[in-house]
């Protein structure tokens, strides 16, 4: 099999392939520029930037192609986008001619709908599907989703040559030199270049390449850098690329703290580059961690609700990172990061029902069992102005009953009881049972 594209794949050759590439032409009102092996690049952009006039690109013609086909059986061609050149458009009317010559051969022309490095990237897919030895039909039917993967981000530093085309203001071209301002643009799903963005400074450049490289799904893999005469940021954007894309999501560590009866609070530091937090919660009934809320990359702090007292729960929590192929109809993939520790906490126990009645001198106070929890504590106050003071401590989680010592007679007490829970060392209390008053007889 044969490969063959235009020049703007900025490629020569295609190690252990038979690959040509045609070149494109470049013109001003005095000179022409073949983009072969013989071009002196750094000549052609020293006129095109002093030139004061309009220039011209030319797509090769049907020879040039015809050329590069050869003769062989089975050829793949990958063009510019046809959205700004008519190179998509002379590539076909030379497999025309071409088949009409060699009605056996299958010779497929690829719109890329973009240029320079996304091309080359189309170019090597199919060197590799050929070097595993697929059919053509195969390669045929397997490149088009294969492109649907790809994507093509470029940064513009000077305006000026498309400004001379009168494709954007010389007014605008000019500021945006002065000012050190970039313009950020993709290679479109219809095959034309636009803008999506503008920035001043190359620190800023790579946060925003980085920002749609996420966007757009990247996550490793493989990736190809051009650059006219800009080699130190080229070398930057890659540098930041391995750095960005080598280190996964960073691991978070959640905190769970006691709320209240009902509630659990938790708590993480934000992660830069996620979409969002998933938080969850185990489900003993299950035996499995299930989600229970979806929050923001805005949130640090989630209360869990509707919880049950004097239980014990446990947590987890992971980030995400969502990404949409805008290229491929706006598919959308979820990037997991690393789970969180499990963060282990308790509800504080629930309320206590008493009774209680007057025994002689005494009071006799009735402790129905609290759900989880780990005591109590019976608290006695001597007349409305008194204070409470704790009368008895109860460890364990049974109905208790407590009957306090001789008290004065013709005194009224207020008697109370609260249940705690013990967590980690500490005694974490629920609400105060209803008060109960009782009267101590003259007798």
């Amino acid at each position: 099999m044969r490969l063959v594209a235009d020049s703007a794949c900025d490629i020569k050759e295609l190690r252990g392939m038979v690959f040509k590439a045609v070149p494109l032409t470049i013109s001003t009102d005095n000179e022409e520029f073949c983009d072969d092996g013989q071009l002196d690049i750094h000549r052609m952009l020293d006129i095109l930037e002093k030139h004061k006039g309009r220039s011209y690109t030319a797509c090769p013609g049907i020879d040039a192609w015809l050329e590069a086909f050869g003769d062989d059986d089975e050829i793949f061609v990958v063009t510019i986008t046809a959205g700004m050149s008519g190179t998509y458009n002379s590539a076909m009317a030379a497999r025309a001619v071409y088949l009409e010559e060699h009605p056996q051969a299958k010779v497929r022309v690829i719109d890329s709908k973009s240029t320079g490095p996304q091309m080359r990237i189309i170019l090597e897919q199919l060197q590799q599907m050929i070097e595993e030895g697929k059919k053509f039909e195969e390669i045929d039917g397997a490149i088009d989703a294969y492109m649907q993967k790809t994507r093509l981000f470029c940064s513009l530093k000077s305006l000026h040559n498309l400004a001379q085309n009168g494709r954007v203001s010389k007014v605008v071209a000019s500021a945006a030199e002065v000012l050190g301002i970039s313009v950020i643009g993709t290679a479109s799903s219809h095959g034309t270049l636009e803008a999506i963005g503008k920035c001043r400074g190359d620190k800023k450049l790579l946060v925003k390449l980085q920002a749609l490289l996420d966007d757009a799904g990247y996550e490793g893999g493989k990736l190809r850098i051009c650059h006219v005469e800009n080699e130190a940021l080229a070398d930057k954007i890659a540098d930041m690329i391995k750095q960005a894309t080598i280190k996964p999501l960073d691991k978070m560590t959640l905190k769970a703290n006691i709320k209240s009866t009902s509630k659990i609070f938790l708590q993480w530091k934000k992660l830069d580059r996620v979409s969002g937090y998933a938080i969850y919660r185990y489900d003993s009934g299950k035996q499995r961690y299930e989600k229970i809320k979806t929050v923001s990359t805005q949130e640090t702090s989630y209360t869990d609700s509707k919880l049950k007292s004097g239980k014990t729960y446990y947590y987890k929590i992971v980030p995400y990172r969502s990404i949409t192929y805008t290229n491929a109809g706006n598919l959308c993939k979820v990037v997991n990061g690393s789970s969180s520790n499990i963060a282990k906490c308790i509800t504080k126990p629930g309320k206590p029902v008493i009774k209680a009645k007057r025994l002689g001198r005494r009071i006799k106070v009735k402790i129905k069992k609290v759900s989880g929890a780990s005591g109590y504590k019976v608290y006695l106050r001597k007349g409305k102005k008194g204070r409470y003071k704790v009368v008895k401590t109860y460890k364990g989680n049974r109905t208790r009953t407590y009957k306090s010592r001789k008290l004065k007679r013709k005194k009224m007490y207020y008697v109370k009881v609260r249940a705690y829970k013990t967590y980690q060392s500490k005694k974490y209390f629920g609400k105060y049972s209803k008060t109960k008053k009782v009267k101590i007889s003259k007798k």
